[in-house]
């Protein structure tokens, strides 16, 4: 069982790692890049390729729920996308309840014209969603 008090969340481009404070490593077998390579076929997302997406990354995010621990806290999020900065959206040290995040996501995808951006608070937020974490933080 991974400690999860305090996790890290790093986004790579295809594929992203769940690190405890230990340096314990799980795997998310996917990222943004092959997101928007695989749903996302139009210059904007659809409603419907969000949700495939959406379906995919659950799909892989999910096996994750039953290696953490119950005791979840605090996310950190980074990414190394050279399209992306990360910070313009979670500025670093910003603290995020779900439901400040959901504001967050739901504007982004209301003025993003970036795939990326898109897919990248995908699998952010399903991360947050379905792993149970209580706060976000940018990093």
């Amino acid at each position: 069982m991974m400690s999860a008090n305090h996790m890290n969340l790093h986004i790579g481009p295809f594929q992203c790692d769940v690190i405890d404070t230990n340096g314990a490593t799980l795997c998310i077998p996917t990222g943004p890049v092959e997101v928007l390579e695989k749903y996302f076929k139009s210059p904007y997302p659809s409603e419907l390729e969000i949700e495939y997406a959406i379906a995919y990354i659950e799909d892989c995010v999910m096996p994750l729920d039953k290696i953490i621990s119950d005791q979840r806290q605090i996310l950190n999020v980074s990414a190394q996308l050279p399209d992306i900065n990360l910070e313009e959206i979670i500025p670093r040290g910003q603290m995020l309840d779900l439901d400040k995040f959901e504001r967050i996501f739901n504007s982004a995808l209301r003025r993003s014209g970036s795939k990326e951006v898109i897919a990248t608070l995908l699998i952010i937020r399903e991360c947050f969603h379905h792993l149970r974490f209580t706060t976000l933080m940018g990093s």
